[in-house]
């Protein structure tokens, strides 16, 4: 009912559709957080609290350049309004910066900064001309996600025409893995005909401690439950679809 309730907000027919929430670390200081994982599972709860179904899309951590992504398809009526005004910058710290001058902050907080990306998941399975992709597909041996629990091909596309490039660690088999990485591709393609974002905005800031606290930097609301916030409780943080 509650779900029901947001999307009766909704003016947007493209709203109601299914969403790509795309994760990844910007940057990270000190040994790092685990804040891309954190922000997946904290996706995945709040979805499956409304009644919508999940695919982890991708779950790479490492890799050759290194990169920590995450890739969600959140599939059911209303799955693009309950999670677009999630985009943007999600900040994580834990410990305090030092009050003494002699000892440098770095070694006191630890940081991550996560970039979150929302899309509009296609209506139809993605096509391409084969002269359109550049495509490597290679196995990999042991590997293990955050969201997967086995991870079986690292996929590389090349869009020749725009340079866009997408890479991904998917589970199942190669024709599997690769369709997944073409929706990635296709959505990113569709965004280029959207305006440049070129700051994205701050969304939300999660303390992990010694003193838990989430402080919502759009609505200026905050709490210390930051275990429920993980578990998927966003709705107090939860802008409406209207107008979209």
């Amino acid at each position: 009912m509650q779900h029901l309730a947001f999307l009766v907000q909704c003016r947007d027919s493209q709203a109601l559709g299914d969403a790509i929430v795309s994760l990844r670390l910007a940057t990270k200081q000190g040994s790092g957080l685990d804040g891309v994982a954190l922000l997946a599972k904290m996706y995945q709860n709040l979805a499956h609290r409304r009644g919508l179904e999940v695919t982890v899309l991708d779950d790479r951590l490492g890799g050759d350049p290194p990169e920590d992504t995450i890739t969600l398809l959140i599939y059911g009526p209303g799955a693009f309004a309950l999670l677009a005004n999630e985009a943007g910058v999600h900040q994580l710290s834990k410990g305090a910066a030092s009050r003494e001058r002699k000892r440098p902050e770095s070694k006191q907080l630890e940081r991550d900064v996560v970039r979150v990306e929302v899309f509009p998941a296609p209506t139809t399975e993605p096509s391409f001309a084969p002269a359109e992709l550049d495509i490597v597909v290679r196995p990999l041996a042991g590997a293990r996600g955050r969201l997967l629990s086995h991870l079986n091909h690292e996929v590389r596309l090349f869009h020749t025409k725009s340079m866009i490039s997408v890479r991904g660690w998917c589970e199942g088999t190669k024709a599997e893995a690769l369709g997944r990485m073409k929706t990635v591709l296709s959505v990113r393609l569709a965004a280029q005909t959207r305006p440049a974002v070129e700051r994205p905005p701050v969304v939300r800031r999660y303390r992990l401690g010694p003193s838990t606290l989430v402080r919502d930097q759009r609505t200026g609301r905050s709490t210390g439950r930051l275990d429920q916030v993980l578990e998927g409780h966003l709705d107090m943080f939860l802008l409406p679809p209207a107008g979209r």
